[in-house]
């Protein structure tokens, strides 16, 4: 891949799950790319153009919300959560999981994700003309079925015509012929639909 570089936050979270990564394809990654000393130096170069940043989505996805030239592609390679680190035994510890589990409960949490998805869909980036479902954007198929219909209608008359003056003869007129032809069919129709009946019968005795 020579047309893009990439890059990682030196010594950042991501650069460290790539390193250590089980597929080796992924260890060449963050081998291969570019240290960067922080966020913003990343975020610089990307808007430049011609550089692939690879960091959290998270935060990828807030800092680059409404710029429509800037996606993001591919699939995360590595889930992780996210904790609060306290000293063992800490004196602040129930205060922290108390702090915590309230603001779950009261929807707090809820409310922050949904603020900043809120925030990352405000400005969404046009992917085409869009184009509304009318009766007039799909006139068309309505009218090719009756126009289809028409024409093999014709073209079975006009085969049944050709026929009729091709069989005509003294004792037959064109009429006559188109008539008699038309009943050898149904006969042979008729007789194809008995013997594919009685086929079944046997088959289920």
């Amino acid at each position: 891949q020579d047309s893009y570089k990439w890059g990682v936050v030196d010594s950042r979270n991501p650069e460290m799950l790539l390193l250590s990564h089980v597929q080796s394809d992924y260890n060449e990654l963050g081998n291969q790319a570019v240290k960067l000393e922080s966020l913003e130096e990343g975020y610089e170069m990307m808007r430049q153009g011609g550089f692939v940043l690879i960091d959290e989505v998270p935060g990828l996805d807030y800092e680059t919300s409404g710029e429509c030239n800037i996606v993001r592609v591919g699939e995360v390679f590595q889930n992780f959560e996210l904790a609060f680190g306290l000293r063992k035994n800490s004196p602040f510890k129930n205060l922290v999981d108390t702090f915590l589990l309230e603001i779950r409960e009261r929807g707090i949490m809820d409310g922050l994700y949904k603020k900043y998805e809120q925030q990352k869909t405000a400005t969404p980036c046009s992917v085409g003309d869009s184009l509304t479902m009318h009766f007039s954007n799909l006139s068309g198929v309505f009218y090719t079925i009756p126009i289809g219909i028409v024409v093999g209608m014709i073209c079975l008359i006009v085969e049944y015509m050709y026929i009729g003056i091709r069989d005509a003869d003294e004792k037959m007129s064109c009429i006559g012929a188109m008539w008699n032809r038309a009943k050898v069919q149904l006969s042979k129709k008729r007789d194809k639909n008995a013997k594919k009946s009685e086929a079944e019968e046997k088959m289920v005795q």
